[in-house]
């Protein structure tokens, strides 16, 4: 069953409504880390749909440890420099590789994945994430770049058997997606 992931500020309601309007069968909302007593709202709402609700953390490097006491979903946003990640992280979810402002080289991509940082995801299970909400949110110049970082990092995860997730991460309601919609985009870019 197809989870998408949202990233809620107190409207739980209105994405769990517009989640049952696109037929979308489980939500899983992450929170900051500094934020973890707000991940008790999905418990209490779970009694009033029948959308699967379950959470997650979004922590920084300094959390991660911490962070696996509450949650077993952790999430980290990529930065510049993640080789500590992909080194100390496991069992985890990382996104945003592609949004990092690099510039490209003439021969390939600074997708912000190489085979050394493909291996350690590997060995490690961390999940390398897809976010819809980044190429929704750009701008037409820099949406290009997005997809075409996106679809390296594909390649780079299938070579290297990487685990690959898609959602929409979206921050307000309205940026949600069908299931249908989502996959026709990702399997556009290679994701099938």
């Amino acid at each position: 069953m197809f989870q998408d992931i949202v990233f809620p500020t107190g409207n739980e309601k209105e994405f769990i409504s517009v989640a049952s309007g696109l037929g979308t069968g489980s939500l899983l909302f992450i929170y900051d880390f500094e934020r973890k007593e707000d991940s008790r709202k999905p418990i209490e709402l779970q009694k009033e749909t029948d959308i699967k609700l379950d959470f997650g953390l979004l922590c920084l490097e300094k959390d991660i440890f911490k962070a696996r006491n509450y949650s077993k979903n952790l999430f980290i946003k990529a930065k510049d420099e993640n080789r500590f990640i992909f080194e100390k992280f496991s069992n985890g979810n990382i996104f945003g590789l592609e949004e990092v402002a690099r510039f490209d080289k003439l021969h390939y991509r600074a997708s912000g994945l190489n085979q050394v940082l493909c291996k350690l995801a590997a060995e490690n299970n961390i999940s390398l994430c897809l976010s819809f909400s980044s190429i929704l949110n750009s701008n037409e110049s820099r949406r290009s770049v997005i997809i075409g970082r996106m679809t390296q990092n594909i390649k780079f995860c299938r070579k290297y058997k990487v685990n690959l997730r898609f959602a929409s991460f979206a921050k307000e309601p309205f940026e949600m997606r069908a299931e249908n919609d989502l996959k026709a985009f990702f399997r556009m870019i290679g994701i099938y």
